[in-house]
């Protein structure tokens, strides 16, 4: 059975008892480490061992025996199956054997891709999730509430709408910013002007000004704060990135502005209230790049040219020129 929410999957794990059946699909690392971290922790409890098969070490009849052989200091075991979709033929039979069986043993499969035929079959005996390799931006704001909460971070809507910009839809970079940035407020609240530094290389390099600026028309301070950025040694693709995540907003909230909504909509669409939401609807009203078709083309011809080898200082000039309207 498929379970579409991650809080729903985490439930019945927290929950499992002996001989549960688990299937997790993706290749996203974030989500799947810690329904794996949550699996192990509850048959821990349940007083479980846990055995973690491989592709490359393991053999025909591994799975077999680990699941018939009991444990001598163990009540029962927990067998993991990390890439069962790449794994020797003979052991994925095993592996659908095991799943479709009775018996305490309890079983976490891991499957790339969830359209395989393998993960088809497991899915008929499996309580099954799929990690998606980038989370709707709902997904990452919710993402962003609960790390933050984990980590005993206060946040406004501003400086969450920063996080989820700058981790360019991977959830991985979202907890290691959110993971620094705890550290520095010590578990107290942390705004926009705390927070620029902690996620850009430097100090004086802040990729959310180049935003702002280049998205409000501002030519030369958009230039210089994306010449600061490439200096300190920031990854272009990821400007990128994040100068399209922003653009996204600014381009809708001119869409909406455009057709009559009103600014509270606007707002909400942005964000909500606060100055983020309030520059992203500045940059609308003055809307300087151009259509949004050809817009979308530029920014996919900068990612393209940079992951081909094209110069990152002429890349992101032109792309800044662009979005200014110069």
């Amino acid at each position: 059975m498929k379970i579409a929410a991650f809080e729903k999957f985490e439930s019945e794990a927290v929950s499992a008892s002996a001989g549960g059946r688990f299937l997790v699909c993706g290749t996203e690392p974030y989500q799947a480490l810690r329904l794996r971290e949550a699996l192990r922790r509850r048959y821990a409890a349940l007083d479980f061992e846990y055995i973690s098969f491989s592709p490359e070490g393991i053999a025909a009849g591994d799975l077999r025996r680990a699941a018939t052989e009991g444990s001598l200091f163990a009540a029962g075991r927990l067998l993991r199956m990390s890439d069962a979709d790449k794994a020797p033929q003979a052991v994925r039979n095993e592996l659908l054997e095991l799943a479709g069986a009775g018996g305490e043993t309890a079983l976490l499969a891991e499957v790339q891709d969830h359209r395989s035929a393998l993960a088809g079959k497991l899915e008929k005996c499996c309580l099954t999730f799929v990690c998606w390799d980038e989370p709707f931006e709902r997904d990452m704001h919710r993402w962003c509430r609960r790390i933050a909460g984990e980590e005993g971070l206060s946040i406004n809507s501003e400086t969450e709408s920063m996080l989820v910009a700058w981790s360019q839809g991977s959830l991985a970079r979202l907890a290691d910013a959110i993971g620094r940035a705890a550290l520095f407020a010590g578990g107290g609240k942390l705004d926009r002007r705390a927070l620029s530094p902690l996620l850009s290389t430097t100090a004086g390099a802040d990729a959310f000004d180049l935003a702002d600026r280049a998205l409000e028309g501002d030519f030369e301070g958009a230039l210089s704060a994306c010449w600061n950025l490439l200096g300190a040694g920031e990854e272009p693709v990821g400007l990128v990135a994040l100068l399209f995540r922003q653009w996204l907003r600014a381009d809708e909230a001119r869409r909406m502005l455009r057709g009559g909504a009103s600014m509270p909509d606007v707002e909400r669409m942005a964000g909500g209230r606060g100055p983020a939401a309030r520059r992203i609807c500045e940059a609308a009203g003055k809307g300087r790049w151009g259509s949004t078709s050809s817009t979308a083309e530029r920014f996919a011809a900068a990612d393209a040219s940079l992951k081909t080898g094209g110069d990152a200082w002429t890349v992101m000039a032109g792309l800044v020129q662009s979005l200014t309207g110069r």
